[in-house]
């Protein structure tokens, strides 16, 4: 792709230009924050809360 069909497709207009801006900006922030919570979760898995609950539900606690 030239910097001339680039230019007609998006730069053209500013109306485009912006509006692919803000969905460059939005799926981006949606693939960063799916994988941080999925890196998140697998590096604190056992100490999140989903994991904790089904052993306090089913008293499987240790008593001290």
């Amino acid at each position: 792709m030239s910097f001339q069909s680039l230019y007609k497709l998006v730069f053209r207009r500013n109306s485009v230009f912006i509006g692919s801006i803000f969905l460059g900006a939005l799926v981006f922030q949606t693939t960063f924050d799916v994988g941080i919570n999925k890196f998140w979760s697998t590096y604190n898995k056992g100490k999140l809360w989903d994991d904790v609950k089904y052993k306090l539900e089913n008293g499987d606690t240790e008593e001290e």
